[in-house]
């Protein structure tokens, strides 16, 4: 980053305020009255209150999504929430501002993992990226600015490489508390700016009321592929069809569809494409099928880059191989959460129907074009993938092969029974690793740490803690 956020701070002393709203609803765009880009941060004492403090660093999850997709460092950003933020926003009449690589948010505006809070911090990541391009004398008009910032939030919100074109100097940029927050949908709709998101509609848990036959326990006993990886990653995939409503199956099966059995090797997991220029901590080069009527469109985005490669366009073919950028992840965990938000688009939002069946929403998700592929074939391809590890969740449940939390919650799915809590709190040295070594005081905070897993996975909060008790 070229601006540090500690290179901002102004003392209160040296400001005044803010100057009063016009009337006119057409004001010139460089006219420093006007609400928004260009206010001079040395007229408006609310921009020191605002940044009184160090801020916070993005969620680490966040922050490694938004750096794929924009292409940007975001490691010097500081986020500025709570009273002192909230009174300095609604002072600069505005939702967010940015200065620099400080953001302060009015109260409510910043919920990062929401549609809509998502968009709002794209908005303002667009105008660090413009302040960290421009020496200091640089001057640019206001439209144009915002205008690229929201076009950089509506990328974001698409699921598409966001693309920040503008440059300005290090200067207060306001989302002004006019403009109504977005929620990334197809049409734009408006959301509200203060109201929690409600938990999302749940599809089954995977394997839950399958009856295995004889032939299947063989075929998993045989070949565990199915079964390693849904051990492995279903609970993060659970967790994040608690928080965003996409089907565990359907995050599972696009990440074996797009990545094969072993996902962790490619880095990549769901075929996301990338921006070449991100480097290559974000972006992985990967040899895929592509249909052969887009191989000039290709070779016009790709062909100056050395990493691009085509393979033979043989007669008649309808794909062909060609090597292109996909987003490149540090862990499955940033993977996913990318995932839920491309899938929040509403290029895919038919799939939001049925949001309950995870194999209607996958339908859903290949007839909207996921795959730039035979769509068809992409449908049919990760249902059955979906059929196969929901068996596997079925075989893993039965033979004791999940994680320990997964474990208690379905021994209390049974019944709430003495002996049911009994049997949970056996897990917990599973769940615990060298919890029996512990001494007492370092046991504790292990149990409310545990007692928290189990409320995000689901359970009555008393339930939990009756689990945890000491």
């Amino acid at each position: 980053m070229t601006t540090p956020a500690n290179q901002h701070r102004v003392p209160t002393r040296a400001l005044r305020q803010p100057p009063a709203r016009s009337e006119s609803a057409h004001e010139p765009e460089h006219n420093s009255s006007t609400p928004g880009f260009g206010i001079d941060l040395t007229t408006v004492p609310a921009v020191a209150n605002g940044l009184d403090g160090p801020g916070t660093p993005l969620d680490p999850h966040i922050r490694a999504a938004m750096e794929s997709r924009f292409g940007h460092d975001f490691s010097d950003v500081r986020t500025h929430t709570g009273p002192a933020a909230d009174t300095s926003a609604r002072a600069m009449r505005a939702r967010a501002y940015t200065l620099g690589t400080d953001l302060v948010f009015r109260e409510g505006t910043y919920r990062p993992g929401t549609p809509s809070g998502d968009h709002v911090l794209a908005h303002e990541l667009a105008h660090v990226v413009q302040q960290s391009r421009a020496l200091p004398c640089t001057s640019a008009p206001v439209s144009a600015m915002e205008h690229d910032a929201h076009r950089a939030a509506d990328d974001w919100s698409s699921g598409d490489v966001v693309r920040v074109t503008g440059q300005s100097s290090v200067q207060v940029a306001c989302l002004d508390e006019d403009e109504p927050l977005r929620d990334g949908g197809a049409n734009g709709a408006p959301a509200s700016a203060t109201a929690g998101p409600p938990r999302p509609p749940q599809a089954p848990e995977p394997g839950v009321g399958v009856v295995l036959t004889d032939e299947d326990n063989q075929k998993f006993a045989r070949e565990r592929k199915a079964v390693d990886v849904y051990v492995k990653y279903s609970e993060q995939a659970l967790d994040n069809q608690s928080r965003t409503g996409v089907p565990a199956l359907v995050t599972l099966g696009q990440m074996v569809l797009e990545s094969g059995w072993t996902p962790d090797k490619s880095a990549s997991y769901f075929g996301v494409k990338g921006d070449p220029k991100a480097g290559p901590d974000k972006v992985v080069w990967l040899s895929t099928p592509e249909p052969v009527t887009a191989a000039r469109k290709l070779r016009e985005m790709y062909g100056h880059y050395p990493e691009f490669a085509e393979g033979e366009i043989k007669p008649g073919a309808e794909t062909y191989q060609v090597t292109l950028p996909f987003r490149r992840y540090a862990n499955v965990a940033d993977a996913i959460d990318d995932h839920s938000r491309v899938l929040g688009s509403g290029k895919y939002s038919k799939a939001w129907q049925n949001p309950t069946d995870p194999e209607q929403f996958g339908r859903a998700i290949a007839a909207a074009g996921y795959s730039a592929g035979d769509r068809t074939k992409y449908s049919a391809d990760l249902v059955s993938i979906m059929q196969t590890l929901n068996k596997a969740a079925a075989y893993a449940r039965q033979n004791k092969k999940l994680d320990p939390v997964r474990q208690m919650i379905d021994v209390l799915k049974v019944s709430k029974s003495p002996e049911s809590y009994e049997q949970a709190r056996r897990l917990i040295p599973q769940a615990i690793p060298g919890f029996e070594a512990l001494p007492a005081q370092s046991r504790l905070p292990k149990l409310r740490e545990l007692e928290n897993r189990l409320i995000n996975a689901g359970q009555p909060p008393d339930v939990a803690a009756k689990v945890c008790q000491p």
